[in-house]
């Protein structure tokens, strides 16, 4: 994962004195967990605020700070006064209230919070990033390189299903989205932008555009690469910038927004620690709505093998990366936090290159290994539309391919995933 770059704290009071004014916040809606998958909201996620959260620019810094309270909690205007904190709208429906701090008086701040009734957790915001390592660019035919599509049985799964008996969304929560490229036309829907508010879901980065084109790239249309899903639409959320970074407080925004329009969130991103309350309620506010979480486990296996959320969180899918001999990663992190495993070595997906043109590219990372798993998952609700995210989960479980040691490990999970065996299991 990438790190985010030095900024000094005197940047502060110019970002402080810039920031946008908290907003009105629109309630979401939600289902329970046993509610059939076919009465999805449809449209896009449910914009909690144009910005809910503090910049990435403000965490960066340390002047982030996130508290989880119980409803109809009083923050006192005094104390923001006193400390001169800006309160933001934040999450309402897990209880997140962000507030940007200057630096310098962000511990005691934070004290003063933890000391207010109705206060369940105070800590500073995190920075998250994008999974992705390495990218090589292809010179050769696409479908024939797509060597994880023969890995994991594809072909075997489409001869079930090919994503069209129910039309599955998937909320891809990264940079963006590019739905102009030819192999993403008509497949992306409308979405919001966490990071700087509004519906414009561009992708600067590449990297969510990558994402999207492993789970729904278009298929059988004679040019280049094949999706997974032949049917799903993706859901641009963008909670990460043009630099891949964004704040624990904006990816848990767009988790709970888009919670109830999807019936699957991926998160090939993630932030060094174990799952924070925030991130946790966020997880759990999207399973309590029968969608399944899957979260790239990250790439910094050689550099300390950190723990990352939200891939660490309880009911989420952690996934980790394999190769095309079924070994795991080099890069790939390792843990109890490792549910299954995926190709993720010399993945083909979508691409801009630097002179603007749309074309194709290898990428190496946890990154692509969640959206194999998001695309299998896509394929088994659109073949079984009243299961819950649950028994859908299991099955890709199930019929993983035991590696390793025998049993479940710490390196490949339950087994690395068999998109065949999972839609063709009984």
């Amino acid at each position: 994962m990438r790190r985010l770059s030095g900024v000094t704290v005197a940047l502060l009071a110019t970002l402080l004195a810039t920031l946008l004014a908290p907003g009105a916040v629109a309630g979401t809606s939600g289902r329970g967990a046993s509610a059939a998958v076919a009465q999805r909201i449809p449209g896009g996620p449910v914009p909690l605020t144009d910005v809910p959260c503090p910049s990435i620019w403000v965490a960066g810094v340390g002047g982030s700070v996130l508290a989880t309270v119980a409803p109809d909690t009083s923050i006192p205007s005094t104390l923001l006064s006193e400390y001169g904190a800006v309160r933001y709208p934040g999450v309402p429906a897990i209880g997140l209230v962000p507030f940007a701090v200057p630096a310098h008086r962000v511990v005691a701040f934070m004290a003063a919070l933890r000391e207010l009734p109705g206060v369940a957790s105070v800590a500073l915001d995190r920075i998250a990033h994008a999974a992705s390592i390495r990218v090589r660019t292809p010179r050769d035919p696409m479908l024939r390189q797509q060597w994880a599509l023969t890995q994991i049985h594809a072909t075997q799964a489409w001869g079930v299903e090919i994503g069209k008996t129910n039309i599955i969304t998937v909320a891809v929560l990264d940079t963006g989205v590019d739905s102009t490229h030819p192999d993403l036309l008509g497949r992306v829907g409308s979405g919001y932008d966490f990071v700087d508010g509004g519906t414009d879901t561009s992708d600067l980065e590449n990297h969510g555009t990558a994402v999207a084109s492993v789970i729904a790239a278009d298929t059988d249309n004679k040019i280049g690469m094949a999706g997974l899903s032949w049917g799903a639409q993706i859901m641009p959320v963008r909670v990460l910038d043009a630099d891949g970074a964004g704040t624990e407080c904006t990816i848990a925004a767009g988790m709970v927004s888009a919670a109830s329009q999807s019936w699957i969130e991926n998160l090939s991103l993630g932030a060094d620690g174990p799952c924070s309350v925030v991130m946790q309620r966020a997880v759990d506010f999207v399973a309590d709505n029968n969608t399944a979480v899957i979260a790239a486990v990250g790439n910094e296996a050689k550099k300390n093998n950190p723990l990352v959320e939200p891939a660490d969180c309880t009911g989420a899918v952690g996934v980790g990366a394999t190769d095309q001999h079924d070994r795991i990663a080099s890069f790939s992190e390792h843990g109890p936090q490792v549910t299954v495993s995926a190709p993720g070595v010399h993945v083909l997906a979508a691409y801009r290159t630097k002179q603007g043109s749309h074309s194709y590219a290898y990428f190496d990372g946890t990154s692509l290994a969640a959206p194999i798993v998001s695309g299998i998952a896509a394929l088994v609700f659109s073949h079984n539309p009243t299961w819950t995210a649950a028994e859908v989960v299991a099955r890709i479980k199930a019929t993983a391919t035991d590696l390793g040691k025998k049993g479940r490990d710490d390196y490949y999970g339950v087994g690395r995933v068999d998109a065949g065996r999972a839609l063709t299991a009984r």
